[in-house]
């Protein structure tokens, strides 16, 4: 009886919790990180500040923790063992092409990452949500890096690089694109998600041929 209680307990606090997380990340989109507070966010959840600070220390630990679930649900690299092709260029190709596919599935996810990048380019508001983020962006690059390696020992990505530094030039380079194109489109609004994509698939094609022997 009481275990059943607790599953109870847990199951209304989890929700709750997702709750909170969901309505922050709308209120983002919506406004923009430095526009959104604590009073604001209960209102939207129909709840209370009190109620909030018993899920969360403050606004920024919300942030971050939206920020890591994004991220998560963005992460290609949990399909590694599943990328199609033989060599480790094809399955690097393939990792590219799952990229395209998430600006597609996942624009306002990509777009509130750019937001998060842009509020805390300059530092970021305490070491442990600094040291929680490296260790969880540090965890994520390690596939990749493995990828990469395995791409260089079969001959078919050039040997001339450091995989580590190749690495996080492909991350930067790909999801800045997509970061810029996501928010691009809240002023361009001429622009389509095809021409958008067609921007994507033609840096899949140059960064190939720029790795490929």
């Amino acid at each position: 009886m009481e275990h059943r209680r607790q599953q109870r307990f847990d199951t209304m606090r989890n929700l709750m919790k997702e709750d909170i997380l969901d309505a922050a990340f709308q209120l983002i989109l919506e406004k923009g990180i430095s526009a959104i507070s604590i009073v604001e966010l209960a209102k939207r959840v129909g709840t209370s500040r009190v109620t909030i600070y018993k899920y969360f220390n403050s606004i920024d630990e919300i942030i971050f923790q939206i920020q890591t679930k994004v991220l998560s649900d963005l992460n290609v690299y949990r399909d590694f063992e599943t990328l199609s092709g033989k060599t480790g260029a094809e399955k690097l190709l393939s990792l590219l092409q799952k990229y395209v596919d998430l600006f597609q599935t996942h624009h306002e996810q990509i777009r509130f990452t750019a937001m998060f990048d842009h509020a805390y380019h300059a530092s970021y508001p305490s070491d442990v949500l600094q040291d929680m983020y490296r260790d969880f962006i540090r965890n994520m690059r390690l596939p990749l890096e493995q990828l990469i390696a395995i791409g260089m020992q079969d001959g078919s990505l050039a040997k001339n690089v450091n995989p580590k530094i190749l690495a996080l030039t492909l991350e930067h380079s790909t999801l800045g694109l997509m970061q810029h194109l996501a928010t691009r489109r809240n002023v361009f609004t001429h622009d389509s998600m095809e021409e958008d994509l067609l921007i994507l698939e033609q840096f899949v094609v140059t960064f190939m041929k720029s790795l490929t022997t």
